[in-house]
């Protein structure tokens, strides 16, 4: 898919980023990222079998990507499949759904076998599913903070179906990996003067998208001015 800003050429782009989504089965991470590369959500009719890949161009924060990710069924008896993949993930997702407290309690297994398999030491999140649902929550978020703070990871929030939460943490993982250029661009020298690029390139963009945001704000307040206003009042 390419960015809503417009296509993006290949030669443009910073490289591929390999991105997995683990956690157990019905969690939602397929949701997620059917929600994320343009599927609707409720087009989600089966369980994932084995690993499924989805790709898409993108501009993430100001940084143009190919963005491949993995998503991974959470069934045991693809456990042996999906530890193949392991040594592709530049980012990893892990995924628990906060009103099945066992999907929470099995993040300790899924972070132990990524870490002790994968060939490299990739980015690493931590997402709870189902935010929306406070009333049915089994974890709360003070517990599921305190786990990503012992084992050093970003903590984030969601619904599977709200397409700018999703869009905000996957875009945050995939922002991590591209800053961190020896996970997907081992050959790079000087990574210091790249790395300060690519930060360089995201704040301007970032500055771009909050400029972009007060005018639009501002224009609003005078379309709803001009219309609350009573004719004739210029003077």
């Amino acid at each position: 898919m390419d960015s809503p800003s417009g296509e993006t050429a290949d030669d443009e782009l910073l490289g591929a980023v390999n991105l997995m989504i683990l956690g157990e089965g019905a969690v939602g991470k397929s949701c997620m990222l059917q929600t994320y590369c343009g599927d609707a959500a409720d087009a989600v009719k089966s369980a994932t079998i084995g690993v499924d890949v989805c790709t898409r161009v993108a501009c993430v924060r100001g940084l143009p990507a190919k963005l491949q990710f993995y998503d991974t069924a959470g069934s045991e008896r693809f456990r042996a499949l999906i530890r193949q993949q392991y040594g592709r993930a530049h980012g990893v997702l892990l995924v628990f759904d906060f009103t099945q407290r066992e999907t929470f309690l099995r993040l300790d297994g899924w972070l132990k076998e990524v870490r002790a398999a994968a060939r490299q030491q990739p980015i690493i999140m931590l997402a709870g599913n189902k935010a929306e649902l406070a009333e049915r929550r089994a974890v709360s978020v003070p517990e599921a903070d305190a786990f990503a703070r012992q084992h050093g990871l970003a903590f984030r929030t969601l619904s599977a179906f709200n397409a700018v939460q999703v869009g905000s943490v996957l875009d945050d993982l995939a922002h991590r990996v591209l800053l961190t250029p020896r996970l997907y661009r081992p050959a790079v020298e000087a990574t210091e003067t790249y790395v300060l690029l690519l930060k360089l390139q995201t704040h301007a963009h970032m500055r771009a998208a909050d400029a972009e945001r007060r005018l639009a704000a501002v224009e609003d307040r005078l379309a709803k001015l001009e219309k609350t206003a009573p004719d004739g009042s210029g003077d």
